[in-house]
């Protein structure tokens, strides 16, 4: 696995098809996301954005599609706090 990808947090394109139209949007939400560093569940409130320009203080975000493979590209995740 590339070593860029053991950082971050992992988004998966289910997670990310029910609040499409907020993450879309940049809004907040509250989403379930699987921490790199430990491999572990997280549930934060967050603001997602494609475009890591555009959350330059955020962290790296890997999105995996239905086949478990990664997008190319990372996107960015803003945590705002850590539910659970």
């Amino acid at each position: 696995m590339d070593e860029d990808r053991k950082k971050g947090f992992i988004l998966f394109i289910g997670d990310y098809e029910k609040q499409k139209s907020d993450i879309d949007a940049a809004k907040e939400i509250e989403i379930e996301v699987r921490d790199r560093a430990t491999y572990g569940w997280k549930v934060v409130k967050c603001i997602i954005s494609r475009d890591p320009k555009k959350l330059p203080d955020g962290d790296v975000l890997w999105f995996k599609n239905w086949r478990e493979e990664y997008e190319p590209d990372p996107w960015a995740i803003k945590i705002l706090k850590v539910i659970k």
